[in-house]
């Protein structure tokens, strides 16, 4: 009995230390989004309605073309949007959702949240989506689903 009590113990405290150990920390994402990031592209496109696939066009920048993105640890966003100019500035505040992955940063987009589609140490990519009615009240007007994202490289 002893030594079955034993075996289940032992299992009992290695599935705890694995839950611990498993369990993503929040702060971690928030810590990683802090940082200097260079527009390096941007994607535009739509939802597809046929296929339900976003489609769309990857458009790469120059530095000169770019904006520099600061996000400091305060939740305090920074950007600058001409390179060349270090008066061409605006500041927000930003906040990030981990529940949802998703960051608000109202300097950049209209929306309420944005998604954060990937985020690794040097690259940044956000995703808005939202939905709108094109055409003309001739013809008839279509909702559709735009996509956008943008693609940051860390500095």
């Amino acid at each position: 009995y002893y030594y079955v009590m034993k075996k289940y113990l032992f299992l009992l405290s290695a599935m705890c230390a694995l839950t611990f150990i498993g369990c993503s920390d929040d702060s971690e994402t928030e810590k990683a989004l802090v940082g200097n990031w260079l527009l390096t592209a941007e994607w535009d496109g739509w939802v597809n309605p046929d296929t339900g696939k976003e489609e769309g066009e990857l458009d790469p920048y120059t530095y000169d073309e770019a904006f520099i993105l600061i996000l400091d640890k305060d939740g305090m966003a920074t950007c600058y949007w001409d390179t060349s100019d270090p008066n061409d500035v605006d500041s927000a505040p930003y906040s990030y959702d981990s529940s949802t992955n998703t960051i608000y940063l109202p300097i950049l987009y209209d929306s309420d949240r944005v998604i954060i589609e990937s985020l690794t140490d040097d690259q940044l990519i956000l995703k808005c989506k939202y939905s709108t009615s094109i055409g003309d009240s001739a013809e008839g007007f279509e909702d559709v689903t735009i996509v956008e994202k943008q693609f940051f490289s860390r500095m």
